[in-house]
């Protein structure tokens, strides 16, 4: 992991692929670690920030929150049948025993191009598998195992 003060990068796993993210805050950790994930499908350089889809979710913890982000985003790519480059989360509400942690935010790109975006790998989801969710040393630091 570099020094920097947010960013990301794909770590080799077996047969898949590992998204690390690292920020500031959770909210850009997380942000990072979707970068990681569209760049195993595309250059993400190259993708616009034409369209905009609305990301709404709930989770049972930090670590759900976080694997259902990187899912619902896939899902949104699959649907609109898009590449996503930015990310945007407006909101997080921490749950407890009695209420869900939920998320608010946005993805922008823009419909698949195949003479504009080279496909590379197709990412099928985010997993549980090798899952950290950390503060550390004043820096956030996500990871999660990508089906591919």
């Amino acid at each position: 992991m570099k020094h920097s003060k947010k960013g990301y990068e794909l770590l080799d796993h077996e047969a898949d692929v590992g998204v690390l993210g690292w920020g500031e805050t959770f909210e850009e950790a997380i942000i990072e670690a979707a970068k990681a994930l569209f760049s195993i499908m595309t250059e993400i350089s190259r993708v616009e920030p034409k369209e905009e889809v609305t990301i709404e979710l709930t989770a049972n913890s930090r670590e759900g929150l976080f694997v259902n982000y990187l899912n619902e985003l896939l899902a949104q790519a699959d649907i609109n049948h898009s590449f996503f480059s930015e990310f945007d989360v407006s909101e997080i509400t921490e749950g407890n025993d009695e209420k869900k942690w939920e998320l608010k935010g946005i993805a922008r790109g823009e419909e698949r191009n195949a003479v504009k975006h080279e496909f590379l790998t197709e990412a099928k989801a985010a997993t549980y598998h090798g899952i950290f969710v950390k503060n550390e040393e004043e820096k956030w630091i996500v990871r999660s195992v990508i089906d591919v």
